[in-house]
């Protein structure tokens, strides 16, 4: 007993000590246990020259989940498993994020992201999928279910880039200093950083240190491709009210009630531009509803797949 005490000690001495020494081992063993839980893998599919990242999983019809600006496949980690009883469960890395490398002509608008986006999924599966995206992801799903329909069995919105600025969508705060000349979505510093984070969530998630240090370094060792990535985005803007009419898949619209980033309003303006849709607003909750709230989500998201 004394020596498994001993021996216990020792483990946990060495855990601590790789917790400070080497933080992105421990951070990235995090994420293999949590990919783990989720019933994904990492895989990889080159398209027209462009390699992919993904993660994938569970059976069954498909649903694509398409992350934001900043983000990468493991932020649908915490509702993988629920949707992968049912569905397979696959969470790309868009060209530039995670583990997919920037495309070959340096160029991230909206639309080249849906082209490519598309491309993916037809050398995936001769199925039609369904598309899930959050943020930026939401817009470029939207604008891939616009421009090929034949692609999209259903679209989900959540919190979607592309509607501020239009009649009716009170601007956030983030929109506000943004006009100000603040952009709060590049930070470049570890008191900007935390500042983001805090804007992100209604109530801010935990989780361990080591891994808020990995992201936040990610962050910032990203940050000369991420202005490149927000520079292309807003000189190449896609506003989605005019694209509306042209989804013909149902649409579900989910958004954070207290979003700081894109406001709550843009659902209703979504709403009146779709021909079928279902809108649900989930309160005390921030502009990742996935992350913030995923049992809530992922139950909103079920019952609206079952539905179809």
């Amino acid at each position: 007993m004394k020596k498994l005490a001993i021996g216990l000690a020792l483990l946990l001495t060495l855990l601590a000590v790789l917790h400070w020494l080497v933080p992105n081992v421990v951070a990235r063993a995090y994420l293999g246990a949590a990919r783990l839980f989720a019933g994904v893998e990492s895989r990889h599919l080159e398209v027209n020259q462009q390699v992919f990242h993904y993660l994938d999983g569970g059976t069954g019809p498909t649903v694509v989940l398409v992350h934001g600006f900043g983000g990468d496949s493991d932020n649908w980690l915490l509702i993988a498993r629920a949707l992968g009883k049912s569905f397979r469960v696959i969470a790309v890395d868009l060209p530039g994020f995670g583990r997919s490398p920037a495309p070959v002509d340096g160029n991230f608008n909206v639309r080249r992201q849906a082209h490519r986006l598309g491309d993916f999924i037809q050398a995936l599966t001769p199925e039609t999928v369904h598309l899930a995206g959050s943020s930026m992801g939401g817009q470029i799903v939207a604008v891939l279910a616009a421009e090929r329909p034949e692609l999209a069995r259903s679209v989900a919105l959540l919190d979607p880039l592309g509607i501020e600025g239009e009649a009716g969508v009170t601007p956030s705060i983030t929109m506000q200093r943004l006009t100000a000349g603040q952009n709060m979505l590049l930070p470049a510093d570890n008191a900007a950083f935390a500042e983001m984070i805090k804007l992100m969530f209604y109530r801010e998630p935990w989780m361990p240190g080591v891994m808020m240090r990995y992201y936040r370094q990610g962050w910032l060792e990203s940050l000369p491709q991420l202005t490149k990535v927000f520079a292309d985005i807003t000189d190449e803007y896609v506003p989605l009210a005019p694209l509306l009419p042209a989804i013909d898949a149902p649409v579900l619209v989910i958004w954070g009630a207290d979003d700081n980033i894109l406001p709550a309003s843009g659902a209703e303006v979504l709403g009146a531009g779709l021909r079928r849709n279902e809108i649900v607003i989930i309160p005390q909750c921030g502009h990742l509803p996935m992350i913030e709230k995923p049992r809530t989500t992922a139950e909103h998201y079920l019952h609206f797949l079952d539905g179809l």
